[in-house]
């Protein structure tokens, strides 16, 4: 019974043994060969399709950056004109004065 105990243990040993080295060296060739996963995630990260709910979180937060960066565009337009319409010399259109 202890024979076959410790031949099972040391099977265990070397099992759990070959696993670890395999996995290490797996790493280390990938790290070794300039692929490293941790700084190309990012990437594949939005490469790739993602949950609904993580999607809509995605979408919602973009329109949001959109519109802000649309109403920025449009105010420095409007304000683009305002001064070029200052500088032609023609009145700038505001609320009429009552007479």
């Amino acid at each position: 019974m202890r024979t076959r105990a410790r031949r099972i243990r040391r099977s265990v040993v070397a099992l759990a043994t070959a696993l670890f080295v395999a996995a290490f060296a797996v790493v280390y060739v990938q790290l070794a060969s300039g692929n490293d996963p941790a700084l190309t995630a990012s990437a594949k990260r939005a490469a790739r399709p993602v949950v609904a709910s993580t999607a809509a979180k995605t979408a919602s937060t973009s329109q949001s950056a959109l519109a802000r960066k649309a109403a920025a565009k449009k105010a420095a337009a409007e304000k683009a004109a305002g001064t070029a319409e200052e500088a032609a010399g023609r009145r700038v259109s505001g609320p009429r004065r009552a007479k």
